[in-house]
């Protein structure tokens, strides 16, 4: 869709010019490209902005804005498709154990669970 690409293209401007403070620019950008995201196809874009996500979710969690980041960590998992921790696997890690941090501290607890059983199941050792 029209809206959807320029969605993408704000988004796209915004982070590469940086017109904004890198806060207001990250969060900016992240906001209009996750609106556009359906009309990714490329894997490498896609991953590039579930990346962005994890950025503004882990700035958010810093400020103590939980609710924001569980949103952007979870548009950030569903960027990956399926089957992302073969070829992701750290990127998987930080996103999903991310999230269920933020749900845990939003009282998410079903949601936190998911996330925390999604890390057990596809860990590579028990330090993960």
């Amino acid at each position: 869709s029209e809206r959807g690409k320029m969605h993408l293209w704000i988004g796209n401007q915004v982070w590469t010019n940086k017109l904004l403070s890198s806060e207001k620019a990250l969060f900016i950008a992240v906001g209009q490209l996750n609106k556009g995201s359906i009309l990714i196809d490329e894997t490498h874009e896609r991953v590039r902005i579930a990346r962005l996500n994890l950025q503004a979710a882990e700035k958010s969690k810093s400020l103590a804005a939980f609710v924001p980041a569980a949103f952007y960590l979870h548009a950030g998992i569903s960027l990956l498709g399926k089957n992302p921790w073969t070829n992701y696997y750290d990127l998987c890690l930080q996103l999903y154990g991310s999230c269920a941090e933020a749900n845990f501290c939003i009282g998410n607890f079903d949601v936190m669970e998911g996330q925390l059983k999604e890390v057990f199941s596809n860990a590579r050792c028990l330090d993960d």
